[in-house]
C-alpha cells in the first residue's frame, strides 16, 4: 500500500498540529498528560497524536519499564499486527518508503518496545526516557539500526 490515512493536506496539518502540541512534554511511563508539567510514554504519545489528528483511538498496551529494559518479547508488535486500521509495511533497507503518519517500531534491547510517528521520510516524533517529546532523525545511527517495524494507517 502506498497511500495512508494522512493523505490530505488537512489531515497532515492536523498531524503536525499534534506534534507541536506535544513538543516538550517529558517522558513519564504509561502516562498521557500534555505539557511541561505533564508526562507521556512513547506508546501513549502515539495514541494521543493519532486521536488528536482525527484518526482512530489507538492505545497500545502499557509496557512496564522493567519489561522494556529486560524482556526480549514485544508487547506492542503483536498487538499492532492485529489492528485492522493499520497495515504492516515490509521493511526493506533502501527500498521502503516511509510516509508521514506511519507508526514506527524500534528495537530496544532486542524487541520492539519503542514507538514513534513518522513526521516525514527521514524524521519522526517520539519521547524516550530522559528526554522530552521531540523530532528525531532516521539518519541518526541510533535510530536507523533500531527501526524494525512500520505500520501504515489505512485510508
Amino acid at each position: 500500500m502506498t497511500s495512508s490515512w494522512f493523505n490530505t493536506p488537512q489531515r497532515l496539518d492536523a498531524l503536525r498540529t499534534q506534534f507541536l502540541a506535544w513538543t516538550g512534554t517529558p517522558f513519564l511511563p504509561n502516562s498521557r498528560v500534555r505539557g511541561s508539567r505533564g508526562g507521556v510514554s512513547c506508546q501513549k504519545l502515539a495514541a494521543a497524536i493519532y486521536r488528536g489528528a482525527g484518526f482512530v483511538d489507538v492505545d497500545p498496551p502499557e509496557v512496564s519499564m522493567s519489561h522494556a529494559r529486560f524482556s526480549r518479547e514485544s508487547l506492542v508488535e503483536p498487538w499492532m499486527d492485529k489492528r485492522e486500521e493499520f497495515e504492516r509495511i515490509p521493511l526493506i533497507p533502501g527500498e521502503t518508503i516511509i510516509l508521514t503518519g506511519d507508526l514506527l517500531g524500534f528495537r530496544i534491547g532486542g524487541a520492539v518496545h519503542h514507538l514513534g510517528v513518522a513526521a516525514g521520510q527521514s524524521n519522526f516524533f517520539h519521547v524516550i526516557e530522559g528526554q522530552a517529546a521531540q523530532l528525531a532523525w532516521l539518519t541518526d545511527p541510533t535510530w536507523r539500526k533500531r527501526l524494525a517495524a512500520i505500520w501504515r494507517p489505512k485510508p
